[in-house]
């Protein structure tokens, strides 16, 4: 079992925040995958496609991606090399935690940067979607919210992590075989 950072207030009520709009992205990309399914049944028998699902499809991806990255952040799940991590001293192996905390953060505010830009453009536009007409801000505005989770959870990873102490500095999953596991008190 591995340690958890869910012992810590601030990061408790993250996970709490976080783990609602991660749920709501996977029941919405449950629903699409419905949706692509009656879509390929209808168009294979009755020769009539629903107008619309790839739209529907790629808003419902968006923000799913952002609210996922959030939680994967927590849950220890992006991909890292523990490897070599393991045969470093203890202090090198918090140093590489610190930046690779760190990098997340950065990438993560390069990837609002860019979509902020993106929104911005889609209200100073008023560019709406090809086929159902639905004004574009609304899906950049759903990425951005999960970027800025995104954003929110590197940032909680990296003060914890460079708070340094053992228990902070170890990786978020309650369990290491099961990276999405969510401890019971966060459910």
């Amino acid at each position: 079992m591995v340690e958890t950072m869910s012992h810590l207030p601030h990061m408790k009520n993250l996970q709490k925040l976080i783990v609602y709009p991660a749920r709501l992205g996977g029941y919405g990309l449950l629903a699409v995958a419905a949706m692509i399914c009656v879509d390929t049944v209808t168009r294979k028998v009755l020769k009539v496609s629903i107008v619309g699902s790839t739209e529907i499809s790629g808003f419902a991806f968006a923000f799913a991606t952002g609210v996922a990255m959030a939680l994967a952040v927590l849950s220890a799940a992006h991909i890292r090399v523990d490897v070599v991590q393991r045969l470093l001293p203890q202090t090198l192996a918090a140093l590489l935690n610190v930046l690779a905390a760190a990098a997340l953060f950065a990438i993560a505010a390069v990837l609002i940067w860019n979509e902020w830009l993106q929104l911005h453009e889609a209200l100073e536009f008023g560019a709406t979607s090809t086929l159902l007409d639905i004004p574009l801000w609304i899906p950049h505005a759903l990425f951005l919210f999960g970027l800025i989770l995104f954003a929110v959870a590197a940032f909680a990873v990296l003060i914890a992590q460079l708070r340094g102490s053992t228990a902070d500095a170890a990786p978020l999953a309650a369990d290491p075989d099961n990276p999405f596991d969510i401890p019971d008190d966060v459910r």
